[in-house]
């Protein structure tokens, strides 16, 4: 296990993450974000870092034709973790998250059933701070 982050140095490697998933920048996003679940140790804080790698890693596989059918069940697992949750969890719009990752997930199927993995980026699920950027 690694050397446990300060609050500041989780609070950059967060941020960090989040450039890189608003850029477009997914599996990059999924590493940040991986570093800080490593050592979390509040469940709660986990699951919603676990939905966030999750969601991540969908991407990367969607947009990049890496199993693109895996993004479906990652991305039921996100909806699984971030349900639990209320509209928003430390600082993040959750239930714009929620309603983003279902939308993106039938999008996904239905480019599925249709032989096709051309996602439209319009369909990303937007990660936001509650408030704000």
């Amino acid at each position: 296990m690694s050397t446990p982050h300060s609050p500041t140095d989780r609070e950059t490697i967060f941020q960090r993450g989040l450039e890189a998933y608003r850029a477009g920048q997914h599996y990059e996003a999924h590493e940040f974000w991986e570093e800080l679940w490593q050592d979390e140790e509040d469940d709660e804080r986990r699951r919603f870092l676990q939905a966030l790698i999750q969601i991540a890693s969908a991407m990367h596989k969607i947009l990049h034709d890496v199993g693109p059918r895996g993004s479906l069940r990652l991305l039921d697992r996100a909806i699984e973790w971030l349900d639990p949750l209320g509209d928003t969890y430390d600082g993040m719009r959750v239930a714009a998250l929620r309603a983003g990752v279902r939308r993106c997930r039938d999008e996904i199927a239905r480019l599925l059933e249709a032989g096709r993995h051309d996602l439209d980026r319009a369909f990303v699920p937007p990660i936001e701070r509650a408030g704000g950027s």
